[in-house]
């Protein structure tokens, strides 16, 4: 598979970087489009890199199984490390599906309010999960 070509410690950029550029991004899509500043299709852009974060981060974690089995570092690290990231791509899963069943979560107060509460939860993994991976190369 292709995760096997791409160095664990390459592929997860992508997904951390998005992590904590998507809240921004987020934040200037509901201040600009309450003020009428930009067009709803905005959220079409912010759709479009929840789809991409998904597929980094399944890269990246995949990849990251990958190099379990050439990891000299401890088993509960890796272990931790896992559990972390697994938690962080469901989360961007959850984030990708809420905003596909919505289509503009602008119009659905629940679903952006269930949206900003996922994006704090996702950078919060995102931290732990690069932390405890950033433990292993020690």
């Amino acid at each position: 598979m292709i995760w096997q070509w791409i160095p664990h410690s390459a592929a997860v950029h992508m997904p951390l970087a998005i992590a904590v550029l998507f809240p921004v991004f987020f934040a200037a899509a509901w201040w600009t489009t309450r003020r009428g500043l930009m067009p709803e299709r905005i959220w079409l852009g912010l759709w479009a890199l929840s789809a991409a974060q998904v597929a980094s981060t399944v890269l990246a974690f995949f990849s990251g199984e990958h190099a379990e089995f050439l990891s000299a570092g401890s088993q509960v690290l890796i272990e931790k490390h896992e559990a972390l990231a697994e938690k962080f791509l469901w989360v961007w899963v959850a984030i990708f599906v809420v905003f596909t069943a919505t289509r503009i979560p602008r119009f659905n107060k629940l679903a952006l309010w269930t949206v900003a509460l996922l994006i704090a939860v996702q950078l919060i993994l995102a931290v732990q999960a690069g932390h405890a991976g950033g433990q292993l190369l020690n």
